[in-house]
């Protein structure tokens, strides 16, 4: 089982994430908003997101809109953020990098 995250934890796990990360008043979660072209990039992230969450079994909170997707990370269980979270939000970055480098929009093709 994870362990809860101490205050000075979670300050010094912050500050190796992206700075679009933030911390929810309670301390108790991590949200960030993507940026995307069209509902279909922001899908395709979601879509890859899930599936590194499902193997990982942690799931995030995920809000698609047409021109971000918003992800929500905290330890269900515990109600508080643990090292499982900081370290899918990091996939989730890198996940997000590599998904709009040199992304051409399907509309953009034709």
């Amino acid at each position: 089982m994870q362990k809860a995250l101490t205050k000075k934890q979670i300050t010094t796990e912050l500050k190796a994430l992206d700075t679009d990360w933030t911390l929810s008043t309670a301390g108790t979660s991590i949200s960030r908003k993507y940026p995307f072209r069209n509902y279909m990039a922001g899908f395709m992230f979601v879509t890859k997101v899930s599936v590194h969450a499902e193997v990982h079994a942690h799931h995030p909170e995920v809000t698609l809109t047409y021109s971000y997707v918003k992800v929500t990370l905290t330890t269900h269980d515990l109600k508080k953020l643990t090292k499982l979270d900081i370290d899918l939000a990091k996939a989730f970055d890198l996940i997000y990098t590599l998904s709009t480098k040199n992304v051409v929009s399907v509309h953009e093709q034709y």
